[in-house]
């Protein structure tokens, strides 16, 4: 359930030859991934097990850059406080673990009503 609402994998490598993982957010809606086993704890967990699968790819020394497309993503989703929650702690997390692991971070396909939720985001 989690890889059909959350398509994702690494795709290859960038000009740096840096590990490229895309992750499409396109069908993230946290009330449905709940009520089907997914809960917020087992979405973090398995980002952490992705980002692991990362590290492997890199013999655990470099960096990786990071695609998130937003194509199709509604309003609604965006604006959901556990999805925000969700993008926070998940920066947090990345941070505490994996610090200075993240090269770049490439958001792909913005809506045009996403700008102020960047704001919120990035706090």
């Amino acid at each position: 359930m989690y890889n059909s609402r959350l398509p994702h994998g690494l795709i290859g490598r960038d000009y740096g030859g840096r590990p490229v993982l895309y992750k499409n957010c396109r069908r993230m809606h946290f009330a449905t991934m709940q009520t089907s086993g997914n809960d917020f704890a087992q979405c973090l967990k398995y980002n952490e097990w992705l980002t692991e699968r990362c590290c492997i790819a890199l013999g655990h020394r470099g960096q990786w850059t990071v695609i998130i497309d937003l194509q199709g993503v509604g309003f609604s989703q965006l604006s959901s406080v556990k999805f925000l929650l969700y993008v926070q702690t998940l920066a947090a997390h990345d941070a505490a673990h994996y610090p200075d692991r993240l090269h770049r971070l490439l958001m792909i396909n913005l809506p045009g009503f996403f700008a102020p939720f960047w704001d919120v985001i990035a706090k």
